[in-house]
């Protein structure tokens, strides 16, 4: 059963690694400070998008029966996350 869930999200996460790898060449990482917009900040969409974006983080301690060790891999996973969403701003 485990082989096939794991060739499901394979084939549900191969078309965005293949655009991923499409895109690529169109990246120009030079142009990505050139002109920023002075920040005006919409506080009901940023905080609206804020919530959106942390409201699986509560939902973590219903899938630790499901994990096989979470004392070990949540807090590294937690930390993880953490580290690619600081990572990306």
């Amino acid at each position: 059963m485990a082989g096939a869930s794991n060739l499901f999200a394979l084939l549900v996460i191969a078309p965005f690694a293949a655009l991923f790898v499409a895109g690529l060449p169109e990246v120009e990482p030079a142009s990505w400070l050139d002109s920023l917009p002075a920040p005006s900040i919409k506080w009901g969409t940023f905080l609206s998008v804020m919530l959106w974006n942390t409201s699986g983080y509560d939902a973590v301690g219903a899938l630790a029966a499901e994990v096989q060790d979470p004392g070990r891999d949540f807090p590294l996973a937690m930390m993880a996350t953490i580290a690619l969403v600081r990572h990306s701003e």
